[in-house]
């Protein structure tokens, strides 16, 4: 049986470890802060795992909570709805094949290295066959591909087992990400075979891992760093804003007569630099100031800087909704019709046409500047958007 703590090495951090193998020792000694959607996420796995296993419809559910790392956490309709694109295609799948998936289940890849173990969400397998593994994504923020992806990848190599003894010929790599909008849908897939899994197991695992193993590791900063442990105290990251502007570290951080270039100079490699890491900017960023507010709690002074009072939040306390309905009546209470996509929803599983008031939606979309890997295709624009519109 795997170990119950996270591996310094686990499948969710090896795109960055596999990338800058110097990050691992870095952050060791670092406590991983869970942040609120993180816990989200947790119980949003908890939920699928739930339904799946008692074979309950999510929406059932609404109302109730379920708890996560020492706390709970409501279900919502809105929770409800993404979980429900998982726990129908586990299902859905399952039916298919005509046999029980594996939820939650844990594995360790001693055979390829001691510090390497985890739990893949769902994998669901045919002997001799085809082997499928599903990743489910809560988040929006960031939109995941499951081609080449290192972290399913890992999976994959967890449910295989040593010696793919299922002899499984097929590897299938499901992402589904209800949540983010993708051009090809919340659930999207990638196909390669048990050798190539193998053979990247050999040509580019084992040696990340023996990178990160090294007296001098590698330190390399990318987008990977956004979600690294050691990001405000690794000094890569802290002088990657000023390489990507032409500037110097030193010139940004010693010198008080420096200035960034202005955004209407800025030439067009610059500007694409900055796009390539704006992650980590704004990650790095962040990452200054959770550590800056943690020490100034714990009594540091930092001259120029104080704590002062945040916004108050205020919110009902537990049986204020017998008490002030009693005394306002339905006045206590806001309505608010729902969304289109709930309607539509409403109205499927009433049987009816979801889409019969699409006369009455209106529908708008903005655009955002992206990379060119991004799966997306380029959006048209001026005269061009006009001819898409009226097409």
């Amino acid at each position: 049986m795997p170990p119950t703590t996270h591996s310094k090495l686990g499948a969710s951090g090896a795109y960055r470890w596999l990338a800058c193998p110097g990050s691992v020792s870095l952050s060791a000694g670092i406590e991983d802060k869970t942040s609120e959607y993180a816990l989200e996420g947790t119980a949003a796995h908890a939920l699928g795992e739930e339904c799946i296993l008692q074979g309950i419809e999510p929406h059932e559910l609404i109302g109730t909570e379920i708890t996560v790392d020492d706390g709970t956490y409501g279900v919502s309709e809105g929770m409800a709805d993404a979980v429900k694109v998982y726990v129908d295609f586990v299902n859905k799948l399952s039916a298919e094949l005509k046999t029980n998936p594996s939820i939650e289940k844990g594995f360790h890849l001693d055979w390829i290295h001691e510090d390497l173990w985890g739990t893949n969400d769902a994998s669901i397998g045919l002997p001799f066959d085809i082997l499928y593994v599903a990743d489910y994504k809560h988040g929006v923020g960031v939109v995941v591909e499951p081609e080449n992806n290192t972290q399913l990848m890992y999976y994959a190599l967890g449910a295989i087992g040593q010696g793919n003894p299922h002899n499984y010929l097929q590897v299938e790599l499901v992402i589904v990400q209800p949540r983010a909008s993708h051009p090809d849908g919340p659930i999207r897939r990638w196909r390669t075979s048990a050798k190539e899994l193998q053979a990247w197991a050999d040509d580019v695992l084992v040696p990340g891992i023996k990178a990160t193993q090294a007296k001098k590791p590698l330190f390399v900063a990318g987008d990977h760093c956004r979600f690294c442990r050691a990001l405000s105290i690794c000094e890569n990251v802290g002088s990657i804003a000023a390489t990507t502007t032409g500037l110097s570290a030193k010139q940004v951080f010693d010198s008080e007569d420096v200035e960034l270039p202005t955004v209407a100079g800025m030439n067009a490699e610059q500007r694409v630099g900055v796009y390539n890491f704006i992650s980590v900017f704004e990650s790095w960023i962040k990452a200054v100031k959770a550590d800056t507010h943690e020490q100034m709690m714990a009594g540091e002074k930092f001259p120029g800087l104080k704590l002062v009072a945040g916004r108050a939040n205020r919110k009902w306390a537990s049986g204020a909704e017998k008490i002030v309905s009693k005394e306002l009546g339905i006045d206590a209470f806001t309505s608010k019709m729902k969304t289109p996509p709930q309607v539509e929803k409403f109205l499927k599983d009433l049987g009816k046409d979801p889409k019969q008031f699409s006369e009455y939606v209106n529908t708008t979309r903005g655009t955002s500047v992206a990379s060119e890997s991004d799966k997306r295709p380029a959006a048209a624009i001026g005269a061009a958007a006009a001819f898409e519109k009226e097409k």
